[in-house]
């Protein structure tokens, strides 16, 4: 038997395309992704960082993203991939927070080193340190500025002014 997907244009013979079942901010939680009328507590709305209008709500406790319609608040952060690797930046209240690869950094540490680079023309790495330990050593495929996650984190910590404004209400 073949995999489950959706299947091709009607009449055709085209295969089976492997199907999306989670919408895109699950893929940081459970895999329980739905629209949510309400904001729940202990919890902050996030957008896309490729800022195509997709938002979530994520649950500061478990890190989990449920998809929710716009509108349900500030936005306190942006989520997003470094390659395969799950990443939200947010602020939860005054501290700027880095979840990545199933842990929680607290930015604003005094220990927290951050190196972005361009190996080649095609391959990106993003590192986080904590007192001197790697927390998030990724690499992933280069894209457009604009568009590279590692690369805003890097900026923004490094610049002391835009740290302290970024996601502020």
């Amino acid at each position: 038997m073949g995999t489950p997907g959706v299947p091709g244009p009607a009449g055709s013979n085209a295969p089976a395309r492997p199907s999306r079942s989670l919408p895109r901010a699950s893929m940081f939680g459970n895999g329980r992704g739905w629209e949510s009328a309400q904001p729940r507590r202990n919890a902050i709305v996030v957008r896309s960082h490729t800022g195509f209008g997709e938002f979530a709500e994520m649950d500061l406790g478990t890190g989990d993203l449920r998809t929710v319609n716009s509108g349900l608040g500030p936005v306190g952060g942006v989520y997003g991939s470094l390659g395969e690797t799950p990443v939200v930046f947010y602020r939860d209240g005054a501290q700027l927070t880095l979840r990545a690869a199933g842990r929680t950094v607290d930015l604003d540490a005094t220990n927290v080193g951050v190196e972005w680079h361009r190996i080649d023309e095609r391959t990106t790495r993003f590192v986080l340190t904590v007192g001197g330990d790697t927390v998030c050593d990724v690499r992933y495929r280069a894209v457009a500025p604009d568009l590279d996650l590692g690369l805003l984190i890097r900026d923004v910590l490094s610049d002391p002014s835009r740290r302290s404004r970024i996601f502020s209400a």
